[in-house]
């Protein structure tokens, strides 16, 4: 995945966390991870791992395949 992509996919994961009204503390707990790690997703610094879409789908009370598709959505403009 490149740069470009990472970059979308961590605005819409922004995005979906802004809509659940979580910080990223709040996001990095839920995920058992730090707060750094949240930011550098969302920023586009790091890529998710498939394992690592399925508990983000989870803590933002999405199912992975709506997940996945407006992922796609936001990709495709």
């Amino acid at each position: 995945m490149d740069i470009e992509a990472n970059t979308i996919i961590g605005a819409f994961l922004r995005s979906a966390r802004r809509r659940e009204q979580l910080t990223q503390s709040d996001l990095a707990t839920l995920l058992n991870k730090p707060q750094s790690y949240v930011s550098k997703i969302e920023s586009g610094e790091r890529s998710l791992h498939v394992s690592e879409l399925f508990d983000y789908s989870n803590a933002l009370n999405i199912s992975p395949e709506d997940l996945v598709a407006a992922m796609r959505v936001y990709l495709d403009k």
